[in-house]
């Protein structure tokens, strides 16, 4: 995917460095693409981006249960009788439940999901052990991720490590999706990436 989007920047003709922003998986996806490309990078930044660990275990046969679940219309029936084994934050959340209860499930998305918790995870630790340098970075968090994972600010103040000229705001009353329940803070925090790339340049 990282090498996806570098080719369509560049047959798009738009020049670099760019100024990218990545929200839950594709926090993933920016960081290796920064990691990978970083003379064509000015800054980037992370929404609620996901976390090295924290991905579930993905199987084929879990796979094939959830699709034959979405297609029946029985896993938006456990979701509302709250039988389902997700975290409280996915159910509380419209956009997550819309999500989960989507009828149809194919096999791009399977594909991801997999290579998103095998090795996207193993390239995310070489990265995060070697850093971005001195990339300017906002990481954006939710505060509501912590009803899930107690020590999801903790480990998002680990993302800190990757740039000395980084820094960190906890978003409030906002949900997995803060660039939908909060878009001005996501928005202010990319122009003020442009405001230091501009100083940089």
């Amino acid at each position: 995917m990282v090498k996806d989007l570098h080719k369509m920047l560049e047959v798009s003709g738009e020049k670099g460095p760019f100024i990218l922003v990545g929200h839950s998986f594709g926090g993933f996806n920016t960081q290796l693409f920064a990691h990978r490309f970083s003379d064509e990078v000015a800054g980037i930044v992370l929404v609620d981006s996901s976390l090295v660990d924290k991905c579930p275990e993905v199987s084929d046969s879990t796979l094939l249960i959830q699709v034959a679940l979405r297609k029946l219309g029985a896993m938006r029936l456990l979701g509302e009788l709250g039988m389902l084994p997700v975290p409280e934050s996915v159910l509380l959340d419209g956009r997550s439940k819309e999500f989960l209860y989507r009828r149809f499930y194919n096999k791009d998305q399977q594909s991801e999901l997999k290579f998103m918790a095998t090795v996207d995870e193993q390239h995310l630790k070489t990265v995060q052990k070697e850093g971005l340098g001195k990339l300017p970075m906002i990481i954006l968090s939710s505060r509501a991720e912590e009803k899930e994972h107690k020590d999801w600010q903790t480990e998002q103040d680990a993302l800190l490590q990757l740039s000395p000229n980084s820094k960190r705001i906890i978003v409030e009353d906002a949900g997995h999706y803060i660039h939908h329940d909060q878009p001005k803070i996501v928005i202010d925090s990319i122009l003020d990436i442009l405001e230091q790339s501009k100083g940089a340049h």
